[in-house]
């Protein structure tokens, strides 16, 4: 799964967000990119006062996407980014509100 940077008429950046097969530190060093993905591990996670079984962390060591920084993606099944960690600059991205249609 890409996981694409854009602004108005151009692409910033592309990375990978998640790789197959999902094998803890499995590691990827996929030529669009310096540095590997891996699958780090998978939680369960605390989410809008329920918990999520098999949430996937995935670990960028050189997200280009996010100025070359490590980056920890929490991805949950049906949907999608929970939350976001920039490890450098320990900036914390998470959800706040979703719906699942059916």
């Amino acid at each position: 799964v890409w996981r694409e940077k854009v602004k108005p008429g151009d692409v910033a950046g592309s990375t990978f967000l998640l790789i197959h097969p999902f094998a803890v530190n499995h590691r990827v060093y996929p030529y669009t990119q310096y540095g590997a993905i891996y699958l780090s591990s998978i939680i369960y996670y605390n989410y809008d006062s329920l918990t999520i079984n098999n949430v996937v962390v995935f670990h960028d060591e050189k997200n280009s996407t996010e100025n070359d920084q490590p980056t920890d993606f929490y991805i949950a099944p049906n949907i999608g980014i929970l939350k976001k960690e920039l490890i450098r600059d320990s900036i914390v991205w998470e959800l706040k509100s979703s719906t699942i249609l059916q």
